[in-house]
């Protein structure tokens, strides 16, 4: 039985897919320890040909599956995850890349302890080349236990995992026994997930080790401009704000979750609706307005806003909750937010 399930989810890479396995089949544990699924999300471009080639030559430790409809990333993980094998599983995005070492340091900390998940640091990467680090920093660690209620909340106020898939490997059985599989058919699944798990997890291992290559491709469907695919962040955030009521975690951590929605929901959102426009999108930001005004009520008797945990700045951005703001209002903050960031 293979130690690491490897599940690369592929849709329309021709381009970039033998550099995405490249570093897989490179790794220094070596391929006897992992079971690489690649799932073809209806691909339209050659991506399938060019997996079954590397099939062809690793059919001991190859799986392709073709995925019967296109449902973007979060089906197609939720496919490789139930023909998963391995004790552990590692999502890599089919345009990024790995050092050869990313599963063996992370292996090596996994022998230590009980844990769920064991992550890394990771790098944006514009080459269109399979490149490696030639310095790397020395290690360290950073350890995570959570057993109260208390730990639990702290860890949801100051997060520090990552919420993407990639860039950690995480033990089969607490992705099926706590049901995280990802919302199907939208981008930014991702946020869902991650927000899903920091509730879960007890036990995780961070190393400092940059060892994930992020490739910055600027043809990604998360950089493209005008397009209505980034309403689904708003969608993703209602999936998530959804299943934390209904695996009944408000109960207990209703001020941690309005403040975790706050930066993981309404500003990334609200990021969208200004970046991702050539004209911000003032119908946009109704939507997510009329949808926050529900989810942030009375977010200023919140604990946590009271004891000073929002800047200036961020009050700023939420009194567009608050108050309704106009076409020129709407205009007028997406510029000021332009010039000082989000």
């Amino acid at each position: 039985m293979p130690k690491i399930s490897v599940i690369i989810p592929c849709y329309n890479v021709e381009k970039w897919i033998d550099r995405c396995l490249e570093s897989v089949i490179n790794q220094s544990i070596g391929m006897s320890d992992l079971e690489v699924i690649c799932v073809d999300d209806c691909s339209t471009d050659g991506t399938l040909s060019r997996l079954y080639e590397w099939e062809n030559k690793y059919s001991d430790n190859f799986i392709i599956v073709e995925s019967p409809q296109n449902g973007r990333q979060g089906q197609a993980r939720n496919i490789g995850l139930s023909y998963a094998s391995g004790e552990w599983i590692g999502f890599i995005d089919s345009d990024d890349w790995i050092e050869p070492d990313y599963f063996e340091k992370m292996l090596k900390e996994a022998k230590k302890d009980e844990y769920e998940m064991i992550c890394c640091g990771s790098i944006r990467d514009k080459s269109e080349e399979y490149t490696l680090l030639k310095e790397k920093d020395r290690t360290s660690v950073s350890v995570y236990k959570i057993y109260s209620d208390d730990e639990r909340r702290e860890f949801i106020v100051h997060p520090p995992l990552v919420y993407s898939a990639w860039g950690k490997i995480i033990k089969k059985n607490f992705l099926i026994e706590n049901r995280l599989e990802f919302p199907a058919n939208i981008t930014y699944e991702d946020a869902a997930w991650g927000s899903l798990v920091h509730l879960y997890v007890k036990k995780a291992c961070v190393i400092s080790d940059k060892l994930y290559h992020y490739f910055v491709n600027e043809d990604s469907t998360v950089l493209k401009t005008n397009s209505n695919h980034h309403l689904d962040c708003i969608t993703a955030q209602t999936y998530v704000w959804k299943e934390y009521n209904k695996r009944g975690f408000m109960d207990t951590f209703k001020y941690e979750l309005q403040m975790e929605h706050i930066f993981s929901g309404y500003l990334p959102a609200l990021k969208m609706s200004i970046f991702r426009y050539d004209k911000p999108d003032y119908n946009v930001y109704l939507l997510l307005r009329e949808l926050m005004t529900d989810r942030l009520e009375n977010y200023k008797e919140n604990p946590y806003v009271k004891k000073g945990y929002l800047s200036d700045y961020y009050l700023m951005l939420l009194s567009a909750v608050d108050n309704r703001l106009n076409k020129a209002q709407y205009y007028e903050l997406s510029e000021y937010v332009k010039k000082i960031g989000l």
